[in-house]
């Protein structure tokens, strides 16, 4: 999201300077880099970042309704997101003081018909990047461990979980467009 414009291939990175680990990582990056950006590219990248906090709370806001609406659905078997389930004290523990719990949710609905009618029907751009200021969904399996599937199902990763990045859209407008894929897998399953 440092760049989440979309106009631009490049991103950062910043090595805390208080990490035990500062030297040795600012040593390896540093006998590795290459001076290879365009310079317009590296104008853009500057603008694109100088807002970068404000957009990352507004998106945080946004996801914790979306995290309702999915955790108060009954064809949603399980949501993982920071706020919630048996990892969130370990989070706390490591967020920072003014932290949010980020705008990635993976969802695993009960039924993989259900993810697959969820899917199809979500208006929203579909990606496999979680980079942008737009919301995103991926079915992630099918994606990152397409030749794995089975291998990644065995750790306990069904090959249905849909992963979903909230953007900058309004949240009413988020709301709607995952309300309104819930309610298609509704009438689905009603048929079914």
């Amino acid at each position: 999201m440092f760049s989440g414009y979309s106009d631009v291939m490049g991103g950062s990175v910043v090595v805390n300077p208080q990490s035990p680990y500062h030297d040795t990582i600012i040593a390896r990056l540093t006998a590795l880099y290459e001076e290879a950006n365009f310079p317009l590219d590296v104008v853009t990248l500057a603008r694109n970042c100088a807002d970068f906090v404000p957009r990352v709370h507004r998106c945080n806001l946004s996801t914790l309704s979306v995290l309702n609406l999915f955790s108060a659905h009954s064809s949603v078997e399980e949501v993982y997101h920071p706020l919630i389930g048996s990892r969130k004290s370990t989070y706390e523990r490591y967020r920072r003081a003014r932290g949010g719990y980020g705008n990635l949710l993976s969802i695993i609905f009960r039924e993989p018909r259900s993810a697959i009618r969820f899917y199809d029907t979500l208006d929203v751009c579909k990606g496999t990047s979680f980079g942008t200021n737009f919301t995103l969904a991926v079915p992630y399996v099918q994606l990152a461990h397409y030749h794995d599937q089975d291998r990644v199902e065995s750790y306990g990763i069904p090959k249905h979980i849909i992963r979903l990045s909230v953007g900058l859209e309004s949240e009413h407008q988020i709301l709607k467009a995952v309300a309104e894929a819930l309610a298609e897998v509704e009438k689905f399953e009603n048929i079914c």
